[in-house]
């Protein structure tokens, strides 16, 4: 077993040491969950850049999540610096505090022994149904698989799983290190191949509008398609109501409010692109946060169900994440072997559903690897409410309510291609 060069492992402390003298107490959870949102941004701009006509949703908090444990087992200084530009962490000393601290948000279940079970998912809920009470409304749980005893090195498995929550199993001897949920194993059947571990998140969603905001009120109205095609789809309009909302020059935004999480709803103005949109929006050009304020008004919005799995890797390496993908050095503090290992799969499959009860989502996220060798003072009239009618392609983020992290993220094409 080799260990990092003494010369190089010093540079990476005073490194660190000067992060910490300039850090700013109290901000080691925001700027974690703002990193999230930005690579959640860039990552779904990068997906929709590629295929253009479909609805997309994506889960970007247990990719954050996972590779944040992975970046505790690298020692290589072009995979740090890598993960760092892709997730937005660079200077972030106290990254792993801030992932503690969401999780204390966000729980997970225990997954029990591969023996005592078929599949160790910890809870199954279809997402197409009104869950029954009592249930989680918002959980997140991960598990690596890994085959054989003593394959890991114990710093990281300490570190994985005190600061990012992953729970750990020894994989059955001769059989592939992947649970055998029906729905992780066609996620590894997308890739397909050798495998010495997998990690595996299930991320579940599920909460109601508050107050009853859509009531069961629906209808069929025409969503006109990026083409100019228009379609008929099925409609929910909500109560007339405040709702923290802005309509802008080029695009006009409105959040509605769920019980755990809520849904932030971007639409390009008539005539703008949605790409172009999204771009703006992926770079940082639009601030929401600032601009939107509460106002009186409604929102008609299509009932979306969306059934999307991608494969992540070239995105992600698109982004600049590829020493992960390619080099048995990137995670060689990982694993116990002198060769290292590198990942060779990261796919996931999102099911979404917002209709007239709320939101209900669930992720699946996979990663596969292989071991080397193995205004004030004016009297103003009453504002006029304003309509919002989502009637043509349109962006969407949701958000948890209590730390504003982003658990998915999407863009509807076309309600009718569900």
């Amino acid at each position: 077993m080799t260990g990092p060069k003494k010369g190089g492992r010093s540079g990476v402390l005073a490194f660190s040491s000067v992060c910490i003298a300039q850090y700013q107490p109290g901000q080691a959870l925001s700027d974690y969950i703002h990193s999230n949102e930005k690579f959640g941004r860039k990552l779904l701009l990068a997906m929709h850049e590629t295929e253009q006509q479909k609805n997309i949703v994506i889960s970007p908090l247990p990719v954050s999540q996972t590779f944040g444990a992975l970046s505790e087992g690298t020692f290589d200084s072009t995979t740090l610096l890598e993960l760092g530009k892709v997730f937005e962490w660079r200077d972030q000393p106290f990254r792993n505090v801030a992932s503690r601290m969401l999780s204390a948000r966000i729980p997970s279940e225990k997954f029990p022994p591969q023996e005592e079970i078929e599949t160790p998912k910890p809870s199954k809920v279809l997402p197409i149904a009104v869950p029954s009470k009592p249930f989680a409304p918002l959980s997140q749980s991960t598990i690596l698989l890994y085959r054989g005893r003593g394959f890991l090195r114990d710093r990281f498995v300490e570190l994985a799983s005190r600061d990012y929550g992953i729970q750990f199993q020894e994989a059955k001897a001769g059989e592939l290190p992947v649970p055998k949920d029906p729905d992780v194993r066609k996620l590894y059947e997308l890739k397909g191949g050798i495998l010495d571990f997998s990690i595996i998140t299930f991320t579940d969603l599920r909460t109601p509008w508050r107050h009853e905001l859509f009531n069961g009120r629906s209808q069929k109205l025409p969503f006109t398609l990026r083409s100019g095609a228009k379609v008929e789809t099925d409609q929910m309009v909500s109560a007339l109501q405040h709702y923290k909302h802005i309509a802008a020059d080029g695009f006009e935004a409105v959040a509605l409010p769920g019980g755990d999480a809520y849904l932030l709803v971007l639409l390009p103005a008539v005539g703008k692109d949605i790409i172009e949109l999204e771009g703006e929006f992926a770079v940082g050009q639009i601030d929401l946060d600032s601009v939107m304020k509460s106002e009186e008004g409604d929102v008609t919005l299509p009932i979306s169900h969306i059934r999307f799995s991608a494969d992540l890797e070239p995105p992600l390496r698109k982004l600049g994440l590829n020493s992960l993908f390619t080099d048995f050095r990137s995670l060689g503090a990982m694993v116990s072997t002198s060769e290292g290992a590198h990942l060779t799969a990261a796919v996931q499959r999102v099911d979404l559903d917002v209709d007239t009860w709320g939101i209900k989502a669930s992720a699946i996220t996979f990663l596969g690897g292989v071991a080397g060798g193995v205004m004030g003072g004016v009297m103003l009239p009453p504002p006029q409410p304003f309509h919002m009618i989502v009637d043509r392609p349109f962006l969407f983020f949701i958000r948890d309510n209590v730390t504003d992290a982003l658990l998915f993220a999407g863009v509807e094409m076309n309600p009718t291609l569900n």
